[in-house]
């Protein structure tokens, strides 16, 4: 199956400013058993194959994670920065903006 044309929508914004309580549960179950166990699954919509919530590609203002860095009153971090810090560790990272 080709994963590109497969997408979920959790919310609707800006149409609904609310999560779809169905659409969302699984990944709410994935992500909470993740934090307890380390390992977390969450079915894909379209083909029903079992994935770990690690492996899911998020919009790039989401991820699931266990290590943080904050760059309190720094300027906004390089892309050159972030690239080698990606490769590094060995994951994908995500650069968050602001307040959470």
């Amino acid at each position: 199956m080709d994963s590109s044309k497969s997408r979920t929508v959790i919310i609707n914004s800006p149409k609904v400013f609310e999560a779809d309580e169905g659409v969302g549960k699984p990944f709410r179950d994935g992500i909470a058993s993740w934090k307890e166990t380390g390992e977390g699954r969450v079915p894909c919509s379209a083909c029903g194959a079992s994935v770990s919530v690690t492996e899911w590609r998020w919009d790039s203002n989401f991820a699931v994670g266990a290590l943080a860095f904050d760059f309190w009153g720094w300027p906004p971090l390089s892309v050159s920065f972030c690239e080698m810090l990606s490769r590094q560790l060995g994951h994908c990272t995500v650069q968050h903006m602001g307040k959470f």
